[in-house]
């Protein structure tokens, strides 16, 4: 029953709507998660699903250009956040290297 009145409810209130207008409609209401609660969490989780495999191609290719023959012991960890500064930080030409130096000597004793 819930499935029907759940399709009943967004034809009536979101023919022509993409499924992220639709969501946005559906938070609008304040019964909306009592009132479908099983459709709800399916529907969160297909908003999460990548259309496309582009992001994991992308990702692939940044682990094989970071852990090459040379860097063939990284740990997990240490891999990680080489990819995520990889693929998510800033430009080389965007950092303040002066900025980034002191911070370095800053973090703990060291002779500079």
């Amino acid at each position: 029953m819930e499935l029907y009145r759940f399709v009943d409810t967004l034809r009536l209130n979101c023919e022509g709507y993409t499924m992220h207008e639709a969501w946005r409609m559906f938070c609008k209401m304040k019964d909306w998660q009592d009132s479908f609660p099983h459709l709800m969490k399916l529907w969160q989780a297909t908003l999460v699903i990548p259309s496309s495999t582009v992001s994991c191609e992308r990702g692939f290719s940044k682990q094989n250009l970071i852990k090459e023959m040379k860097r063939n012991r990284l740990n997990i960890e240490h891999l990680d956040d080489l990819m995520r500064v990889s693929l998510n930080g800033p430009r080389i030409e965007e950092i303040q290297w002066d900025r980034v130096h002191e911070i370095w000597k800053d973090a703990k004793d060291r002779r500079v």
